[in-house]
């Protein structure tokens, strides 16, 4: 008998993407009308499949035109971040070209470019051009947008996309490796979140199950002038300034010294530590007040799932742990309010936020006055957040309709050669999803196969 670990984010329960409004970055107009429309053979799936040398399911997140010097003329590289890899070898994301974009002043309309968007899912079939980049196999018609409202697709594409998964075997059959072909993020998906890779954010989970995160305070030095009681007085402040306008929740679990710099400190216990000094010289530069940071899951699993959930269509990474390091002998950190600001900042980092500008002559009101301007405000605002904050860290951390979740099982395994026995209770495991918004949820597998056996699904039971 052998026990195999049911990870909770291997198998995820899932439910509707997230509506939120998001604040998403400006991006380039390639095309200002539709590209006039191009002849092709029809093919059906399955000839669409064998002609392709590989074929995924991808997230718009790059986009940019050049002119090649080979030929003169215009194209559009796409990125795409690959969520689904269904025929051949993929890097996490992808570039796929198609002639037509705008360079400069000059502007090159072509039927076979499917003019595709940031944020936007497609089902592409790709082949490789003589120069070796990517493009469609039969140009936009191979780029299928897949239209996710309230989390699923409409029959027809389910259909597709199923038929597609059977006739590649879920990804099984050969395809090219394609891995050079890396495409570039231009813009992430979330606005002003920290990018961990690929475009992707990350996030505690702990709040999808209306739980704490946990924090700890090392005081062993403080600001001169700063007493105990204050110091940890303005981390509260700055915790509350995040509660109030996300889903976050946090608890205080104590002093400790930590005996290291907190930003080593790589423990997987969803904590946040907070070291109210620099004793060990982890700020090097000249007048940072703080540094603060997490560390993270590193990869997506299965088919594109990340283990800290999906929220309006963003796949994100899962937080381990999180740091704040201050540097407590800078005469700023004397003054209580610019001490619970910079508090405030670092905890925004920790939480998954981005600066707003790194612009010393930034020209835009609402960046300049956010909590995550890089430079200090110092103007005794403490722990208050600008108009920009909020709505950015809700793509991480919505208010309402929060990501499912569900708890690590452990099976016990049990062989009799040269087939397992077929008997209820045997070989098999209750798995559950929870949300807090009740929705209704199915539990689905991804990464099922495996050195130690084959899964499969009915309804909440895997066996």
């Amino acid at each position: 008998m052998q026990t195999i670990f049911v990870p909770a984010s291997s198998l995820t329960s899932m439910k509707a993407m997230c509506r939120l409004a998001l604040v998403l970055t400006a991006m380039l107009a390639i095309f200002a009308h539709p590209a006039f429309a191009s002849s092709i053979i029809p093919l059906s799936t399955a000839e669409h499949v064998a002609a392709s040398a590989a074929v995924f399911r991808g997230v718009v997140v790059g986009q940019d035109c050049y002119r090649d010097a080979a030929d003169g003329l215009i194209y559009t590289r796409t990125s795409l971040r690959v969520v689904e890899a269904l025929k051949g070898t993929f890097p996490r994301t992808v570039a796929v070209s198609h002639p037509g974009g705008t360079v400069g002043e000059v502007t090159l309309y072509s039927g076979l470019s499917p003019m595709m968007k940031h944020g936007e899912v497609r089902l592409m079939f790709v082949v490789r051009r003589p120069d070796g980049k990517l493009t469609g196999t039969q140009g936009s018609a191979s780029a299928i947008r897949l239209d996710y409202v309230v989390g699923q697709l409409n029959s027809d594409q389910q259909s597709l996309l199923e038929e597609v998964r059977t006739l590649t075997s879920a990804g099984q059959i050969p395809g090219e490796d394609v891995q050079d072909q890396y495409g570039i993020v231009t813009s992430d998906l979330t606005t002003g979140l920290t990018d961990r890779g690929g475009g992707i954010a990350a996030r505690f989970v702990q709040a999808d199950r209306g739980e704490p995160i946990p924090y700890l305070i090392d005081a062993d030095h403080l600001p001169t002038g700063i007493t105990l009681t204050q110091a940890t007085n303005a981390v509260a402040q700055a915790m509350n300034a995040w509660t109030a306008v996300t889903s976050l929740k946090f608890v205080f679990e104590g002093i400790q010294s930590f005996g290291v710099g907190a930003n080593s400190i790589n423990v997987s216990d969803e904590k946040i530590r907070i070291q109210l000094h620099d004793d060990y010289n982890a700020i090097t530069t000249v007048s940072t007040l703080g540094i603060g940071g997490q560390y993270t899951s590193s990869t997506l699993t299965g088919a594109g799932w990340g283990a800290g959930g999906n929220i309006a269509g963003n796949e994100f990474y899962k937080s381990s742990c999180g740091f704040v390091v201050l540097e407590r002998t800078n005469t700023t950190m004397q003054n209580l309010a610019s001490f619970t600001e910079v508090l405030c900042h670092e905890i925004g980092h920790v939480i998954g936020m981005a600066h707003s500008s790194q612009n010393p002559s930034e020209p835009n009101t609402a960046l300049k006055q956010s909590i995550m301007y890089y430079q200090i405000h110092a103007d005794g605002r403490g722990a208050t957040l600008g108009t920009y904050d909020p709505p950015i860290i809700r793509q991480a951390y919505p208010i309402t309709n929060t990501p499912p979740y569900s708890y690590d099982r452990y099976m016990d395994i049990t062989t009799d050669s040269p087939t397992a026995p077929n008997i209820a209770g045997i070989n098999e495991v209750s798995f559950r999803g929870y949300d807090l918004q009740n929705n209704a949820l199915t539990c689905a597998i991804t990464n099922g196969t495996s050195s130690a056996g084959t899964f499969s699904s009915v309804g909440e039971l895997v066996k």
